[in-house]
């Protein structure tokens, strides 16, 4: 539907199309459509480049993707119809992303996940938020009610700094 608005159109998780768009572009040969028919590998993609953005005229300005997708393929939502296979990101990559921030201000050390399931594996969200308290941040998220009824991951992600979530 979009195509008739646009001189291209990109379809699926752009990490892997991007580039060759960009690469056509620049060279006077854009396409009408790409496609990313596989998921990202999301161990491979690198740290945004927010020193590009003008992050001031940003709402929002620390935002962070630790997963893609949802394991639990609820009928009603698009989650897991959208983005296949539910995927982390190395942990490791996601706490030196947010180091990366640029917290001057108060206001600026809170941050936002936006994964559909920051939860899951349980144990791997436990490492991570054991990681992640250490950045002494605040943070929002979103949950499912798997992770809300569960007291131990619960409390990991209040200790790393979780201050609201929307379920």
């Amino acid at each position: 539907e979009v195509q008739k608005y646009a001189d291209s159109v990109a379809v699926g998780e752009a990490e892997d199309i991007w580039p060759v768009m960009l690469k056509d572009l620049t060279k006077g040969e854009l396409k009408k459509r790409y496609i990313s028919k596989d998921p990202v590998d999301l161990k491979k993609t690198p740290i945004p480049r927010r020193d590009l953005l003008k992050l001031d005229r940003y709402l929002f300005q620390n935002t962070v993707i630790a997963t893609r997708g949802c394991p639990y393929m609820c009928t009603y939502c698009a989650s897991s119809k959208i983005y296949g296979k539910f995927r982390r990101r190395d942990t490791n990559t996601v706490i030196k992303e947010i180091k990366s921030f640029k917290f001057n201000k108060w206001r600026d050390k809170f941050l936002i996940f936006g994964d559909d399931e920051l939860f899951f594996p349980k144990k791997e969200a436990i490492e991570f938020f054991n990681k992640l308290e250490k950045l002494k941040i605040k943070w929002v998220s979103q949950a499912t009610m798997t992770a809300i009824r569960d007291k131990e991951i619960m409390n990991a992600a209040a200790k790393s700094g979780c201050v609201g979530l929307m379920v």
